[in-house]
C-alpha cells in the first residue's frame, strides 16, 4: 500500500472518530421519553385526540400523577 492511500486511511478514521464522537455529553432523549415529552406539553384536546389515534394503552401512563 502506498503512502497516499495510508494518509488518506488515518484521515478518514480520524474524521470518523471526531464523529462519533462529538456531543457524545450531552444526553439525548431515547424514543420512548420524547414521545412523553411531547405528549406533556400538549393541550387536552390534542391529547385525546392522539389517544384515539395511537395506542390508548400509553394513556394511563401520562394520566399517572406526578410528584
Amino acid at each position: 500500500m502506498d503512502r497516499r492511500a495510508r494518509l488518506l486511511g488515518a484521515a478518514v478514521t480520524a474524521w470518523s472518530f471526531v464523529l462519533a464522537a462529538a456531543f457524545t455529553w450531552i444526553p439525548g432523549y431515547w424514543w420512548d421519553e420524547a414521545a412523553t415529552v411531547l405528549m406533556a406539553g400538549k393541550p387536552w384536546e390534542d391529547f385525546l385526540a392522539t389517544m384515539r389515534d395511537a395506542d390508548a394503552v400509553h394513556a394511563a401512563y401520562y394520566l399517572q400523577p406526578r410528584g
